[in-house]
């Protein structure tokens, strides 16, 4: 039985403030990790003012049904913004 048949859906959650010397391998680690499961990636920005947001975007381009992105307009620190994520994915659903 595959994983789609078992309704199996793996979440990554990806925090990022100024990430984006990092951000683009690491989005492209996580993809290359799934193998045969229905998957997401939701990536909270907490405001970077480097080129992080123009990462991100090219990568939800790409992947538009798998990458939620959200980004903050001012900064709330780690906690904030993971609680911040997870009402907006939850509203989208």
């Amino acid at each position: 039985m595959s994983a789609s048949e078992n309704n199996i859906k793996v979440s990554i959650i990806m925090m990022a403030y100024n990430q984006a010397k990092f951000i683009d391998k690491a989005i492209d680690s996580v993809i290359k990790q799934i193998l045969n499961y229905d998957w997401e990636l939701l990536i909270a920005d907490d405001a970077s003012n480097d080129d992080t947001s123009e990462i991100v975007k090219k990568w939800v381009k790409k992947y538009q049904s798998n990458i939620f992105y959200h980004q903050n307009e001012k900064n709330i620190g780690l906690q904030k913004n993971y609680v911040k994520l997870e009402i907006n994915v939850m509203a989208n659903i």
